[in-house]
């Protein structure tokens, strides 16, 4: 089971990270919106990124985490 946690909580961090790039320049490029308007939307997505964290943590045990496994793999 840590193997298991530890590869969910690499994905997690990793897309993550990624999100918050893509997210920012997206913001920038595609909404014309200025840096500080671009990094609030960073914040935003970073405070939901959070929320889905606890509620993940809430509603996923670890003994049950093998099952959810496969369904983030198809994500990445």
């Amino acid at each position: 089971m840590g193997q298991v946690s530890l590869a969910v909580t690499t994905l997690f961090w990793g897309s993550g990270a990624t999100l918050r790039l893509i997210v920012l320049a997206w913001a920038v490029v595609a909404l014309n919106y200025s840096t500080s308007q671009a990094i609030l939307l960073t914040v935003y997505v970073a405070i939901g990124i959070a929320i889905g964290a606890l509620l993940a943590a809430r509603f996923i045990k670890i003994d049950k985490a093998v099952k959810v496994l496969p369904v983030e793999l198809r994500w990445a």
